[in-house]
C-alpha cells in the first residue's frame, strides 16, 4: 500500500529562531491533513534546530533535514525536493504563514482540473504577527488583477491561465509561498538555480510556465508574506540584482525559443533598474557596469547611451 503523502511542504530555513514556531504552526493547523514537511536547515547557528526538532519529536510527519546541497535557499529548497515523496510539492519560507485552508483549497482545486500541474493562488504581505490583514496582492498589483480576475470584477472561483509564460514574462503570476507543482515537473526541470543568489524563485517559475500549457490560480489568499527588515530582499540591494544573470541564462533554455526578444527586453530593463538604484545610493562603478550592460542588450538605444553618460558624469 502506498503510505506516501499527497503533498511535500518544503521549508527552508537559517536562523529563524524568532519565526519558526509560527510557521510550523500555521502549517500543522492545516484542515487538509495528508501532507509531510521537509524543513531543510542551511547551517543555522541560533535555536532554529532544536525548535524544529521539538516540531518533528510531537508529528511524525514533519522531518528536520540537513542541506546535502550547496549553501543558499536554493540548495536548501533543492534538497527537500530530493527527498520529498509527494506527488505535489509546495513551499513556504521559515518566516512566512499558510492560512488554515492553505492545501486544501489547492489540493481541491487540483482535483477539479487534474490535467493541470501549476497551481498558485493570492497572498497578503504582512510585517506583524498580530496584524495579518491586508489586501490580496491581485488587488493591489495591476498585471495579477487583469491576468487573473479581467474586467469581471473579482472572481471567487479557480481560474485557468492558458499560455501561462506569455504572462509571466511580462510579470510573474505566482510567489514562492503560494505555488504547488507536480513533483515530477519540478524535477525533470531539476529545481531551483543554485548559481543564483536571488531571483532564483522568479527563474524557475517562468521555466515552470514555459513547461505548461496551463496554469491554474486559485483567488483566495491562501498564505502570508513577512517583509523583514533583515531579509534578503530588503539587504539594500537593487531588487533586479540577480534578475539580469536569471535571464540571460534563460536566453540559452530551449524553453525559451521564440521568447528571445522579451527576454532581451527585460534585461535591458533590469539593468537599467539596477543602474538608478546604484546611482541614488552613490556606488559608481556597480552603477556603470549596470549602465554598460543595458548597451550590450541594445546598442543603438539612446535611453541606454543617456544613462550610461550620466552615470559617468555622475559624482
Amino acid at each position: 500500500m502506498n503510505t506516501n503523502p499527497l503533498v511535500s511542504i518544503i521549508v527552508p530555513v537559517f536562523n529563524l529562531g524568532d519565526y519558526i514556531d509560527r510557521t510550523l504552526k500555521s502549517i500543522v493547523g492545516q484542515t487538509f491533513l495528508d501532507w509531510e514537511v521537509l524543513v531543510v536547515d542551511d547551517g543555522s547557528t541560533d535555536n532554529t534546530p532544536a525548535l524544529v526538532q521539538k516540531w518533528a519529536n510531537r508529528d511524525e510527519r514533519i522531518k528536520f533535514v540537513r542541506n546535502q546541497r550547496s549553501k543558499g535557499v536554493s540548495g536548501a529548497r533543492n534538497t527537500g525536493i530530493d527527498i520529498a515523496r509527494g506527488d505535489w510539492i509546495a513551499f513556504l519560507d521559515g518566516d512566512d504563514l499558510f492560512d488554515e485552508s492553505a492545501l486544501e483549497t489547492r489540493v481541491s482545486a487540483s482535483s477539479a482540473y487534474p490535467g493541470c500541474w501549476f497551481i498558485g493562488g493570492d497572498f497578503i504581505k504582512f510585517n506583524s504577527d498580530e496584524d495579518l490583514s491586508g489586501h490580496p496582492f491581485s488587488e493591489t498589483n495591476a498585471h495579477w488583477r487583469a491576468c487573473v480576475h479581467g474586467d469581471l470584477g473579482f472572481r471567487l472561483e479557480p481560474t485557468l491561465i492558458f499560455d501561462p509564460i506569455k504572462h509571466f514574462l511580462v510579470a510573474s503570476l505566482t510567489w514562492t509561498g503560494c505555488v504547488m507543482i507536480r513533483a515530477q515537473l519540478l524535477r525533470a526541470l531539476s529545481g531551483f538555480s543554485e548559481k543564483l543568489m536571488s531571483a532564483e524563485d522568479s527563474h524557475l517559475w517562468l521555466r515552470v510556465a514555459a513547461s505548461v500549457d496551463q496554469m491554474l490560480f486559485v483567488p483566495k489568499s491562501i498564505s502570508y508574506y513577512r517583509q523583514r527588515l533583515s531579509s534578503l530582499t530588503n539587504s539594500g540591494s537593487p531588487i533586479y540584482r540577480d534578475a539580469v544573470a536569471a535571464y540571460q541564462d534563460l536566453l540559452d533554455d530551449p524553453l525559451f525559443i521564440g521568447h528571445q526578444e522579451q527576454l532581451i527586453a527585460n534585461i535591458r530593463a533590469f539593468a537599467h533598474s539596477n543602474t538608478f538604484f546604484y546611482r541614488r545610493h552613490g556606488q559608481k562603478l556597480q552603477a556603470i557596469h549596470s549602465a554598460l550592460h543595458a548597451i550590450r542588450w541594445d546598442l543603438f538605444s539612446c535611453l541606454s547611451w543617456k544613462n550610461f553618460i550620466a552615470t559617468l558624469l555622475f559624482r
